[in-house]
């Protein structure tokens, strides 16, 4: 039988007889909350505790090794465009892929030894037979409106608008007639010098490759 063990905190919503645990640890939902920590500069804490036996249940080992697989398999393994290393100076197109696929995951992560630098930024594909650039992640703008970019968007933006470590972030439209991907730093944070260099670990493109589809 399944555990009920994955606890969601919006079931407490409006339920007056307290936050219930519900709803079966599902790989999906492990993925998900992958990529809306660990893909957000977070870490993501699973604290799965043993039975009285000292052993995992067996649905959760299971749950658990579709999760992995489903994170390596997308992240790790395989890719449809991939630079790695890349530095230059916060403008349009810092670094510019070529997609070899459909993909719907773009991640992007700084090169840490030399600081955190990128105060805010964007994505754009050009397609097939184009010559212009569309936005495929917007940047993050002050309160959710057009007027300008701002540290601390309200909730009605659900990002913001750092890279740091690791961002993982979901294209907008669909990417089956993209060509190239282009990632632009549209400003530095305000602890660095203008005019300094960004420093781009890895920026990719990712297929959702899952066990479960």
């Amino acid at each position: 039988q399944p555990t009920y063990w994955f606890w969601h905190p919006w079931a407490c919503a409006q339920n007056i007889s307290g936050c219930p645990w519900i709803g079966h640890a599902n790989a999906s939902r492990i993925l998900d909350g992958y990529v809306a920590t660990v893909g957000h500069g977070g870490v993501l804490n699973m604290n799965i505790a043993p039975a009285a036996d000292g052993l995992l249940n067996s649905s959760v080992v299971a749950v658990m090794h579709q999760a992995g697989k489903a994170i390596n398999d997308t992240f790790h393994l395989n890719n449809v465009g991939k630079a790695v290393g890349v530095s230059g100076p916060c403008e349009q197109g810092v670094v510019i892929l070529n997609a070899t696929g459909e993909f719907d995951y773009i991640v992007t992560m700084e090169d840490l030894s030399q600081g955190q630098r990128i105060g805010n930024y964007s994505v754009e594909y050009r397609a097939h037979g184009s010559a212009g650039w569309e936005v495929l992640v917007p940047p993050v703008v002050k309160n959710g409106t057009g007027d300008g970019v701002g540290d601390r968007p309200d909730g009605h933006d659900p990002r913001d608008q750092y890279i740091g470590h690791r961002r993982i972030d979901t294209p907008i439209v669909a990417t089956g007639n993209v060509a190239q991907v282009r990632f632009s730093c549209l400003r530095l944070i305000s602890a660095v010098e203008p005019g300094s260099p960004v420093h781009i670990r890895q920026f990719s493109l990712h297929k959702k490759i899952v066990p479960w589809e």
